[in-house]
């Protein structure tokens, strides 16, 4: 991928990878994966996505769950 992801992102995709590299949001809207709540923001992940290095599926509306695209696993 030819984008450049910030500090925030490049920590945000290798937390996601550290922690079997999908999570749910809860219902507040933090990330949780492998047990754990992500220390990273609603809007990286959406940046993120919108980049194509994450995806959002499940839920009712699609966005209930996040997950690392396989292409773009190693940024």
């Amino acid at each position: 991928m030819a984008n450049t992801l910030t500090k925030s992102q490049v920590e945000a995709l290798r937390w996601l990878r550290e922690h079997n590299g999908e999570g749910m949001f809860t219902n507040v809207g933090t990330l949780l994966a492998a047990g754990e709540i992500a220390p990273v923001v609603r809007s990286t992940w959406n940046a993120l996505a919108q980049a194509g290095f994450v995806e959002f599926h499940g839920g009712k509306s699609g966005r209930g769950r996040l997950r690392i695209i396989e292409k773009a696993a190693t940024p």
